[in-house]
């Protein structure tokens, strides 16, 4: 995906990180596949989106895009089935407006006048949303926080099938194996730790339906959206055989992913950027060079409510919580939050897992050379990208506890009683600061074969850096180098061999070896049997970073 010629995607995952205003684009074109040895570094489609420039005249557009919910019947499923008494909730919330405007001239300033030299263009668009979905859960009542599950052993009976909602459910002692007298548990088993829990983060249910393990909760959840998205273009003709632009884009949003618990929101914080300059010479009627230079930019960090706070997930009284992989410290500011317990009906706990922080980089250098030669269009050039990543992130990084019926009968008594079926240690928001050259070149010629027939051949080389780690935060399994254990076991070592958690730059080296690089052959065939007909006709080799 290609902004302006310049490559505008998120170098971890692949996907753009800019959805352009459309009254501000020139152009696009799509290529889904078999496309020229000019592209490379995808095996799928190219997109390359094309910014508006300014002309002689001022032009200028302005726009706003409303959907409300003051226009939309209410939602089927935003009430339905409550039970009977119950206050039905109001209409959720839809509000979305798309709004900005788009406008471009020629530069005119006091001493100067750029009608046929300097243009400009500017965009602006904002995106606020508040959309409500409806959302279901079950938390338990006073009873059962109690310890009092007596409710379990008599299930209500279903009128419309004259049988049990669900089986009766005996608690066990998790100590012993022997049934708990009346599914009540003692109040010297309960754990003071899970009451806290339940007290702070786990809201009351809202109503209680026959089934007693049925959801006790619905609502609508707000999922909200602030972004700014600004473009701002500058081109200069220099004279008639250099010009020359620079455009930046900048995309900034706010978003938070709300759910039924209160407790437990979602913070997310992106910036994406994109730099781009071209210059355009032309040598000759058939000779003309391009060359082109960017920066695109992918920031983003994901949060909770106590992030950067002094909360200690310590004081829960659940455990002590030290990140075991670097000396068994304690979580930063950054890193801090409610780890996640989970049980069959809910769970409690931060759900900012999986992504800390992103600060990601891609330059771009390219020059294209094109020639024409009577029936033969010649074209070639050379690409580099340099990949820059800073990435801190874990998909546990707080640490997990898991609750079943394996220890008691039935989670939530597990949970009460402080006997989990699993746990996991945290892994904090490790560092890793990988980076990578890409580079690619190629030669085709676009050959009119017949008035009705064109070839276009070329081959293309593209060279997949292997990634370094500056800070020497990464490793791998090394199969070569093995190590025989006592029993006589053989398993893979560690490479490199030295790395702390603080960073060794002796560990900056490539995970495996590297590459010599791709050579990708294309070929593509267009005929007109016909003047009303085309046939076209692909066929090559491509490579992916994904790969």
């Amino acid at each position: 995906i290609f902004l302006d010629v310049i490559d505008a995607k998120n170098p971890r995952v692949n996907v753009t990180v800019f959805a352009p205003s459309i009254d501000a684009i020139e152009e696009f074109k799509v290529q889904s596949s078999s496309y020229s040895a000019e592209y490379g570094f995808g095996a799928g489609g190219i997109i390359n989106v094309v910014m508006k420039s300014g002309t002689n005249a001022l032009h200028g557009t302005a726009f706003e895009f409303l959907r409300n919910d003051a226009f939309d019947a209410k939602s089927y499923f935003l009430n339905f089935q409550l039970p009977a008494g119950t206050t039905p909730s109001p209409k959720n919330r839809l509000r979305r407006n798309q709004f900005g405007g788009v406008l471009s001239g020629p530069v005119v300033l006091p001493k100067y006048n750029g009608r046929n030299k300097t243009f400009w263009s500017f965009d602006y668009e904002g995106h606020r949303q508040d959309v409500e979905t409806v959302s279901t859960t079950w938390f338990p009542n006073q009873t059962f926080r109690s310890g009092n599950l007596s409710a379990l052993l008599s299930p209500a009976t279903n009128p419309l099938t004259g049988k049990p909602y669900r089986s009766a459910v005996q608690i066990y002692d998790p100590l012993t194996g022997v049934p708990i007298p009346n599914n009540i548990i003692p109040a010297s088993r309960m754990s003071s730790a899970a009451a806290s829990l339940l007290n702070t983060y786990v809201p009351q249910p809202e109503f209680q339906q026959a089934d007693i393990l049925a959801y006790t909760n619905q609502m609508p959840v707000p999922q909200i959206v602030a972004d700014n998205q600004y473009f701002f273009r500058v081109d200069q003709v220099f004279s008639q055989s250099d010009r020359l632009f620079l455009r930046y884009a900048g995309d900034y949003a706010n978003v938070t992913q709300n759910s039924i618990n209160p407790n437990f929101p979602v913070y997310t914080t992106s910036q994406g950027t994109n730099w781009a300059t071209q210059w355009i010479h032309i040598f000759s009627p058939s000779m003309l060079n391009e060359f082109r230079a960017g920066l695109n930019g992918a920031n983003d960090s994901i949060s909770n409510p106590r992030t950067n706070t002094t909360f200690n997930p310590n004081s829960l009284g659940i455990g002590t919580y030290g990140i075991v992989s670097d000396g068994n410290r304690s979580l930063t500011p950054r890193e801090t939050g409610v780890p996640n317990i989970s049980l069959s009906g809910f769970s409690i706990g931060d759900l900012d897992t999986g992504n800390g922080w992103d600060i990601m980089k891609v330059w771009t250098f390219a020059d294209n050379l094109a020639i024409s030669r009577g029936k033969h269009s010649f074209k070639m050039g050379f690409e580099d990208r340099y990949q820059h990543m800073n990435r801190a992130a874990a998909n546990s990084p707080r640490g997990a506890i898991g609750f079943s019926s394996n220890e008691s009968g039935y989670d939530f008594a597990s949970f009460l009683m402080g006997y989990p079926d699993s746990s996991s240690t945290p892994n904090g928001l490790p560092l890793t600061l990988p980076r990578a050259n890409l580079w690619g070149a190629y030669i085709l010629d676009e050959w009119k074969v017949t008035p009705r027939l064109t070839a276009n051949l070329g081959l293309r080389w593209d060279y997949y850096g292997e990634a370094t780690d500056p800070g020497g935060y990464e490793r791998n399994l090394d199969f070569t180098h093995t190590y025989t254990m006592s029993n006589g076991a053989v398993i893979p070592t560690m490479f490199p061999a030295t790395m702390n958690a603080k960073g060794n730059p002796a560990g900056a080296v490539k995970m495996w070896t590297q590459e010599g690089g791709f050579l990708l052959p294309r070929l593509g065939l267009a005929y007109r049997p016909a003047d009303k007909w085309a046939i076209r006709v692909g066929a090559g080799r491509f490579s992916s970073p994904i790969h």
